[in-house]
């Protein structure tokens, strides 16, 4: 891995480590840019992978672009309720 690469992936760990990422309003409004930044570049991603996996446009939104962003939907959806803390049973073996 080259020095540019080991540096970035450092700096990633780093604010991961800082816990900023844990939170909904963190987690949506990167939701939210990732979903804004497929339909900004829609037709370059459609055409790209049309020309990659030789699909019809319609077949490769439905397959890959609508997929991801059907599911980039759910998640906003049910983030709250997946970020619930919730109360687990510990077995007597791991307390």
């Amino acid at each position: 891995m080259s020095e540019k690469y080991r540096n970035l992936l450092h700096k990633q760990h780093q604010f991961f480590n800082t816990s900023q990422t844990k939170s909904y309003e963190f987690r949506i409004n990167q939701l939210n840019k990732l979903y804004d930044a497929i339909k900004t570049y829609e037709d370059e991603i459609l055409s790209a992978l049309n020309k990659d996996l030789g699909k019809p446009i319609f077949e490769v939104f439905a397959t890959e672009v609508g997929f991801v962003l059907s599911s980039i939907t759910h998640f906003k959806n049910n983030l709250n309720k997946w970020m619930k803390e919730e109360k687990v049973k510990t077995p007597f073996y791991h307390g």
